[in-house]
């Protein structure tokens, strides 16, 4: 009987990862109907919008610029940065010391970086409503699109060893070998950054183009929380 209830709890352990990859998709799904029926609350602001003036100008930000909100969305996003660098410097110096081979279990790491991005979420949707103004007010929206162009092409020289780079086609072996191993080990930091960065460029407000994003920013948030596991590294 002892023996029976231990191999139960182990597998229902190795399964923890899938569940977290389901709750996570449904968490992305659920956050988002949020911000959409919270959006009316948002009127006040999206009122004295400016005009669209095209080329690079970026529509959802108030017209002035307010100290005390920069200030607030700035230490939000720096704290939330700083905390997801920190714990993936913890877990490559731990997990790589422990020699933890990836698993459908969770590890600290998982545990501890879920718990971040998901205070740090809510605190996002508190500041749009009392403030609203995100990193846009400050930086260039170009800033945002380069962030994602930077991480899209480090995805591709990553896959380029299972897919190819261009219709299928492989690079060549030294350019995989060199390449290759050198962002496989430094990607996260490049994709935290970029993924937090953008979270905290927009408001949590309602435009479709707005919530398509955020809706697919917690599935990214999910495959980077999920690091470690084998449903990270599933390529299906």
């Amino acid at each position: 009987m002892p023996n029976n209830s231990t191999n139960i709890k182990k597998q229902n352990n190795s399964k923890r990862a899938i569940y977290v990859w389901i709750c996570g998709i449904l968490f992305s799904v659920l956050f988002t109907l949020l911000i959409w029926i919270l959006g009316p609350n948002l009127n006040h602001f999206t009122s004295i919008f400016l005009p669209f003036q095209g080329g690079f100008d970026y529509y959802w930000k108030l017209p002035a610029r307010n100290f005390q909100t920069m200030f607030i969305v700035w230490s939000f996003y720096l704290t939330n940065q700083f905390l997801v660098w920190g714990l993936i410097y913890w877990a490559q110096k731990n997990l790589k010391e422990q020699k933890i081979s990836p698993s459908y279990n969770l590890t600290k790491y998982n545990i501890m970086i879920i718990a971040v991005m998901v205070i740090f979420i809510f605190l996002h949707l508190i500041q749009t409503h009392i403030w609203f103004d995100g990193l846009a007010q400050d930086t260039p929206i170009i800033s945002s699109m380069g962030s994602v162009i930077i991480m899209l092409s480090m995805i591709l020289i990553l896959q380029n060893p299972f897919s190819g780079l261009f219709l299928g086609k492989k690079a060549g072996k030294p350019y995989t070998e060199r390449v290759v191993s050198f962002f496989r080990r430094n990607h996260m930091y490049i994709f935290a950054w970029a993924l937090v960065y953008t979270f905290w460029f927009h408001p949590m407000a309602t435009d479709p183009q707005l919530l398509s994003g955020f809706f697919y920013m917690f599935l990214l948030f999910t495959q980077m929380s999920l690091a470690y596991t084998k449903v990270h590294l599933d390529q299906r």
